[in-house]
Formats: C-alpha cells, sequence, structure tokens
C-alpha cells in the first residue's frame, strides 16, 4: 500500500510540475489507475490463506516413553545427632576447686571422680568425729562385756551404745556432706568439656564437666504441625551426614503428641544403627521422611513441566507433531513430579527440545542432539 500511495503522489507531482492544461483529465486518468491498483490489491488478499501461516520446520527432539513407577515423597528437614546420655554436671555443693582428676577426651565409668572442691572444714570434722568414735567404740565394747558378766548397771551400758552410735551417724552425716563436694561421673562414656579449673570457685547449677556416651545416639529433629496426620512412629527414613559423608537407613522410633507452641513444630527421634556409632553428639542430619508413596504411578521429570494461565503442560508427540498436553501435577521429590491426570502409560513425551517446539509443529525425533 506505501508503494501505491507514493506513486500516486509522483504522479500527481509531475502532473503539477508539469502544468499540462488539461489538468482534470489528467487527474481522472490517475484516480482510474489508483482504483485499479487497488481492486488488485483486495483480490490478492481474498487469495492469502485464512490462517495466514508460514509453513513450520520439522524440530529436532528426543522423547522417552512414559512408564509406571512407584513414587516416593519423602519429607525433607534439618536435624543433628543426639544423646539422652550427653550431660552437663553441676557440682552439688559450692566452694573453690581443689582437684581435677580427669583430661578432656578421657574414657571414664560410673562412679569415676572427676573433681574434688575444698571441703577442708568437712573433712577436719570428720577426722576429729573417727577419733570420738574409735574412743566411744571401746568404752561400749568394755562395757558390753562388763554387762555379759553382770557386772555394772544397765544404764552405763546404754549411755555407752548411745553414744557409739550417735558419734556413727554424725560421721555418716559428714561423710555424706563431704560427698557432696565430690564430683563424680553418672555414667560409663568420654569427658568432652572441662569447664572447671583449679582454683576457680563453682557452685550448684554451674557447669563442671559435659559427659557423653555415644553408645545411646539418635537423631531428633522437629518437624512442623501440618504433617503430624502423616508423619508417626514407624515411618521409614533416610539420614544424611554431610559432614561424614555418610547415610543411613532407619525409622522413627517416638514422635511427640504436643506441639511446641513458641514454634509450631513437634519433635521426632530415630535411632542410630551400629554404623552410626562413629558419628558425634550435635551433628547436623538431614532428615528424610517416607511420608507417601504410591504404586503405578505416572512421573516425569520436573524440567519438562511448562506453565501458562490456564495451567500446567507438557508436549507429547503424536502422529509425527508435538502436541501440548495439559497435566494435574502431584507432588514432588528432588527432579521428578507425579502426574496426576493429563498423561497415561506409553505416551511419548519431549524431554529434549521442548523449549523449542510449539503445539502441532512437526518433529523428528532422534536419540541425541
Amino acid at each position: 500500500m506505501k508503494k501505491i500511495n507514493l506513486f500516486i503522489l509522483a504522479a500527481a507531482f509531475v502532473l503539477y510540475a508539469c502544468a499540462a492544461p488539461d489538468k482534470k483529465a489528467e487527474i481522472a486518468e490517475l484516480k482510474k489507475q489508483r482504483d485499479d491498483l487497488s481492486a488488485q490489491i483486495i483480490k490478492l488478499e481474498k487469495e492469502l490463506p485464512k490462517d495466514d501461516k508460514i509453513a513450520q520446520k520439522s524440530a529436532i527432539v528426543i522423547t522417552a516413553d512414559v512408564a509406571l513407577q512407584t513414587f516416593t515423597h519423602y519429607l525433607e528437614i534439618q536435624g543433628k545427632v543426639d544423646s539422652d546420655q550427653n550431660v552437663r554436671i553441676s557440682p552439688k555443693s559450692g566452694g573453690v576447686v581443689q582437684d581435677v582428676f580427669v583430661e578432656r577426651g578421657q574414657t571414664v565409668s560410673k562412679g569415676t571422680l572427676l573433681a574434688q572442691i575444698d571441703a577442708s572444714t568437712t573433712l577436719a570434722g570428720i577426722n576429729e568425729l573417727k577419733k570420738s568414735l574409735e574412743l566411744s567404740k571401746d568404752i561400749f565394747e568394755k562395757q558390753q562385756r562388763l554387762w555379759d558378766e553382770k557386772i555394772g548397771t544397765e544404764v552405763q551400758y546404754l549411755q555407752a551404745k548411745n553414744q557409739k552410735e550417735s558419734l556413727e551417724k554424725k560421721l555418716a552425716s559428714l561423710n555424706e556432706q563431704y560427698e557432696l563436694s565430690r564430683i563424680r561421673a553418672p555414667f560409663n562414656g568420654l569427658v568432652d568439656e572441662i569447664y572447671v579449673r583449679i582454683g576457680e570457685a563453682t557452685s550448684p547449677g554451674a557447669p563442671a564437666f559435659r559427659i557423653i556416651n555415644n553408645g545411646s545416639l539418635k537423631a531428633v529433629a522437629e518437624v512442623p504441625e501440618s504433617y503430624i496426620g502423616s508423619i508417626e512412629k514407624g515411618n521409614d527414613v533416610k539420614l544424611y551426614f554431610p559432614d561424614a559423608k555418610k547415610e543411613i537407613n532407619t525409622k522413627i522410633s517416638t514422635a511427640a503428641d504436643v506441639i511446641d507452641p513458641v514454634n509450631r513444630t513437634f519433635k521426632i527421634e530415630m535411632p542410630l544403627t551400629a554404623e552410626g556409632k562413629t558419628l558425634k553428639a550435635n551433628m547436623i542430619a538431614y532428615v528424610n521422611i517416607k511420608d507417601y508413596q504410591k504404586e503405578n504411578a505416572i512421573v516425569v521429570p520436573l524440567n519438562i513441566i511448562q506453565r501458562t494461565d490456564k495451567g500446567d503442560f507438557i508436549y507429547v508427540v503424536e502422529n509425527g507433531k508435538a502436541v501440548m498436553t495439559p497435566v494435574e501435577l502431584g507432588l514432588t521429590y528432588k527432579s521428578q513430579v507425579e502426574i496426576l491426570s493429563g498423561l497415561k502409560a506409553g505416551s511419548k513425551i519431549i524431554t529434549v527440545g521442548y523449549q523449542d517446539v510449539v503445539d502441532g509443529q512437526p518433529v523428528t525425533v532422534k536419540t541425541s542432539l
């Protein structure tokens, strides 16, 4: 149309420049030429295809056959290694630390003396009572012999007996008091931390040692409350420890019935197998809990799913052409997604080259590009 207009303008300009005497005749001729050209344009436009499409080239793609398979979904959360016997020990009485008898990393048995808090006053009282008790025992034994021989009075015998028993109770009480100044291992384990030093003051409640027994290690994690209906005792679990580069299969042994009101989670515990006994407390663990499994499911790579305002779709090859096929997605795990509807077993889905095709475009299937 632009060429036609230019032609008419050019002709009009020539007509005006030449200043022909019969301008009306020339203008009439030009209008006739214009009408003839317009008629030709309309005729050609009618002969164009209705969709006005340009012939499409065949696209090269790679396909995969859809097959039924088992789809398993895992909930992925972060946990850690813990132990029921991973405790910080505090002294039962206050005072200045007199001696520390163990070193960090040392293996100890239940009852091993770890440290001594200064209890010299109590110890002096014990020594004094021991001497008094020895004298009291000698007097009692003599009075008992006399009483057995019917010599002396019963009052003397009872007084000697009472004196001895009274001192024994006082000594026992002082021994218990003295024992409070001694810090002992509550179970077999490893001395992981020593928080006290000789000469420093300590008090009840202040940490003195950390003792760990790696024989009772477990993995723990906190699960969002939205999963309370699908996570329960007995669920299969895959544990991965990134620092140790180790994976362990186990099960949930305990799932709490109470939701933490602060973070809206519930706690789960998983025992570690013998292979996991070499791990360390507080190590990070990636917890993968199997919360869904379906047999004979249709599963496709997640990356081939395309989206529009109307929904998700996949390109399928039918009769040598790419066909846009709407699909309904289920759960996704890692790089796979379950297809709930829209595909059937045996369908050929485009896995490579799907970005470069349009609906209805001819395709050539190759094994590699």
